[in-house]
C-alpha cells in the first residue's frame, strides 16, 4: 500500500506540474499575440501619420 501511496504522489506532483507548464504557455501565447497585435497596430499608426503628414 505506501507503495500505491508513492506512486500516486508521483502521478499528483508530475499532473501538477504539467498542468502548471501548460497555463504557463497559455499566458506566453496570449502574451505574444497581444504584444504582436500591438506592434502592428503601432506600426499602422506610424505609416497612417508619416503618410498624411
Amino acid at each position: 500500500m505506501a507503495l500505491v501511496n508513492k506512486i500516486n504522489k508521483k502521478v499528483s506532483l508530475k499532473n501538477k506540474k504539467l498542468s502548471q507548464a501548460i497555463e504557463e504557455s497559455r499566458y506566453n501565447n496570449k502574451y505574444f499575440e497581444n504584444k504582436e497585435t500591438l506592434l502592428k497596430s503601432i506600426s499602422l499608426q506610424r505609416d497612417y501619420y508619416s503618410a498624411y503628414n
